[in-house]
């Protein structure tokens, strides 16, 4: 049964009323009457609820309990607790069958991965805080659990059972969509974790790392399966691994969208032979992207190839990759060309005022051979110089073209661009494990420790993520940020009084708001 919103007793002196939106009426408590500079009475208030209409009681907030003494209170709460944050992810995890899916392979643990995974959410990755957060936040009692221990803890999620999660998890996750594929580094400082090694960091960290491939649903933006390998392997070595687990998982068919330094022989080659469609762009420095534009170049920019909803040209032609058949599509952007010929020009121009005050240089540098002819005159002390246009007309002769590749043959060039946009996503899930849930570095000494935490960090994305989805979805919510929604769900506060009595603190609008973009009513769990 929910808790009620709790009313007392209308205190009878040094209040004000004003009214609101709705009818509403907001109860003051005036700290302090004095008058103006210009001799006019006024006063200093502050809100301590609002006034119950049909009883003409006080629907109290926090204020009143700090403000008030004792001898005036109808009755004091025992507790204050936050309750916003962990009902809001509770209910998202039972709405996506997250709930269900660790209760089945987590059966002694399932509580405090979720509990975990929503204390990342809501603080970051350092466990320190975790005890006190678990004492200022509102539990059922079985979700309370003793955080002094939490290595402990992350080193007890063993291989088997995450890898039995998976595959009742991305079964559970199998929609009809594309499938992002991505990779991420995370350095650390510890020197007790095998799969940490030096290699390419994405963030420049100068540290060894580990590398964490992700695969992310392009419709639904909810991450489906990750994993943890060596900071030394190349990412397009990777692939063929990271795919093998779909097998393992029972997914057939899979359509990835990836970045080009997966385009490889092997890897496309694999994708064929198991029925796996792909898009991913097709390198500029490839030898066949010119041949491929200029097969295009004489019919491109007509009507029939006009993309409204991309505001660009686009049309496609058949090819053959490593022996695959394949179809490149190629679009013409307008603004793109525009946008790199001022940006060459510019850089043309600033290249030139340098030639003037170069002197006589014992060496002409590479940068300005790319643009001017440039010759030394040795009598004269100086160095002459003209632009070659030919130069610069070669640059410019395939901007604004834009080249992906793919084996779905069924694609329309805007649908094929609208799915690679939509790409875009996982990349703002990786910054968003990165700095929003503080997963830049781990923070962990062992291996299993590492292993362990991940899976619970995986979870929080997957919750994040969803409550992004909805939030971003609805009218009222969508320009907020996923940081002020935390802080308003924090705002939402449970009283304990006598022991057994709980009520809600009133709910304000934006409460109001976040909780019917989520589809979800308060009640007490």
């Amino acid at each position: 049964m929910s808790p009620k919103y709790r009313k007392i007793p209308m205190p009878s002196k040094k209040i004000t009323f004003k009214k609101g939106k709705n009818e509403t009426v907001y109860v003051y408590h005036i700290l302090k009457s004095f008058r103006n500079e210009n001799g006019n009475p006024t006063s200093k208030e502050v809100l301590i609820g609002k006034k119950d209409l049909e009883t003409g009681e006080l629907i109290p907030n926090d204020r009143y309990f700090e403000i008030y003494p004792k001898e005036n209170r109808y009755e004091l709460p025992n507790e204050i607790l936050s309750y916003g944050n962990f009902f809001a992810f509770f209910k998202l995890a039972e709405e996506l069958g997250l709930t269900k899916t660790l209760m089945n392979h987590f059966s002694n643990d399932w509580e405090k991965i979720l509990t975990t995974s929503i204390y990342i959410i809501c603080e970051g990755n350092v466990m320190l805080y975790l005890e006190d957060w678990l004492e200022n936040t509102y539990l059922p009692e079985e979700f309370k659990f003793s955080a002094k221990h939490s290595s402990e803890f992350f080193a007890s999620i063993s291989h088997d059972k995450k890898i039995n999660f998976f595959r009742d998890w991305t079964n559970l996750r199998k929609e009809q969509e594309y499938i992002a594929y991505d990779i991420t580094s995370i350095s650390t400082y510890a020197k007790e974790i095998d799969l940490a090694e030096w290699g390419y960091n994405r963030d420049n960290d100068s540290l060894p790392q580990v590398n964490l491939g992700m695969f992310f649903g392009q419709t639904s933006h909810i991450p489906i399966f990750y994993n943890v390998y060596n900071g030394s392997v190349p990412d397009k070595s990777h692939l063929i691994f990271m795919m093998e687990h779909t097998q393992i998982f029972g997914i057939e068919k899979i359509k990835f969208v990836m970045d080009r330094g997966f385009l490889t022989q092997p890897n496309l080659k694999y994708m064929r032979d198991e029925g796996h469609h792909f898009i991913v762009p097709f390198p500029d420095s490839r030898a066949e992207t010119p041949t491929l534009i200029e097969e295009v170049l004489p019919t491109i920019k007509t009507a029939r190839n006009w993309i409204d909803s991309l505001q660009m040209y686009g049309t496609s032609v058949s090819h053959k990759l490593y022996d695959i058949d394949v179809k490149v599509h190629i679009y013409y952007d307008l603004d793109k060309r525009a946008h790199t010929e001022k940006k060459l020009y510019s850089h043309i121009n600033s290249l030139e005022k340098k030639l003037e005050a170069l002197g006589k240089p014992k060496r002409i540098p590479k940068q300005y051979k790319a643009f001017f002819d440039v010759e030394k005159e040795e009598e004269e002390n100086k160095i002459e110089y003209e632009k070659n246009y030919d130069k610069i007309d070669g640059i410019l002769q395939y901007a604004g073209f834009i080249v992906f590749v793919t084996s779905d043959i069924s694609l329309t060039s805007e649908e094929l661009l609208h799915i690679y946009k939509g790409r875009d996503g996982i990349e703002k899930h990786f910054d968003e494990l990165k700095n929003e849930l503080d997963f830049s570095r781990l923070h962990t000494h062992i291996d299993k420790t590492m292993e362990g935490k991940m899976f619970v960090a995986f979870i929080a994305l997957i919750l994040r993520s969803y409550l992004e989805m909805k939030i971003f979805a609805n009218e009222e919510t969508k320009k907020w940020t996923i940081k002020k929604v935390l802080l308003e769900l924090e705002k939402i506060k449970l009283l304990t009084f006598s022991g057994t009595s709980k009520m809600f603190m009133p709910l304000t609008r934006k409460q109001k708001q976040i909780l019917e973009a989520l589809g979800i009513t308060l009640e007490l769990l």
